[in-house]
């Protein structure tokens, strides 16, 4: 993703669509809401301190040294063990994702099917370019953030197809 701002101070994100692969509108829409309550939300009060009868308890005199080291091996294991498989499970799947992109730009590449140059201005798509080949696709990219860059209208290069208005 290319950020370019224009002479007049727009910011214009010029990206390849690189698998084709697009999350829906509706989990746009959620993802905007959740943006739009965190801006909202104020400033929690701090958490006040509030004591307990723990505090009033000598825990070096209650217990000796082994105990709370069996305690603390217990705790462990009760705790971790049961996010042993989350970790796991988290961890393909973070060397799986990026395989099955390669994956799908690889097969892209092989069949020959075109990638799409997009040019948005803060998350609304302006205009859109439908590229076949790899390097063609970086250098569209380019070719239209030198362009926005010098103030052209990236709609009007190329043969844009017009993005319809959100």
């Amino acid at each position: 993703m290319r950020r370019v701002t224009n002479p007049l101070g727009v910011d214009w994100y010029v990206d390849v669509d690189w698998t084709g692969v697009r999350a829906g509108r509706r989990v746009e829409r959620r993802l905007e809401r959740r943006r739009a309550r965190r801006v909202d939300c104020a400033e929690p009060d701090p958490p006040r301190r509030r004591s307990g009868w723990w505090e009033h308890l000598d825990f070096p005199e209650l217990f000796p040294d082994e105990f709370g080291l069996a305690v603390v091996a217990i705790v462990v294991v009760v705790l971790v063990r049961p996010w042993a498989f989350v970790l796991a499970s988290d961890l393909i799947e973070l060397m799986l994702f990026p395989l099955i992109a390669a994956g799908i730009v690889g097969w892209r590449v092989a069949r020959n099917h075109a990638f799409t140059v997009v040019a948005a201005r803060w998350d609304a798509p302006i205009a859109a370019w439908k590229v076949t080949g790899w390097r063609e696709a970086r250098h569209v990219e380019r070719a239209i953030a030198e362009a926005i860059k010098v103030d052209a209208d990236p709609g009007l290069l190329f043969e844009a197809r017009r993005m319809p208005d959100a």
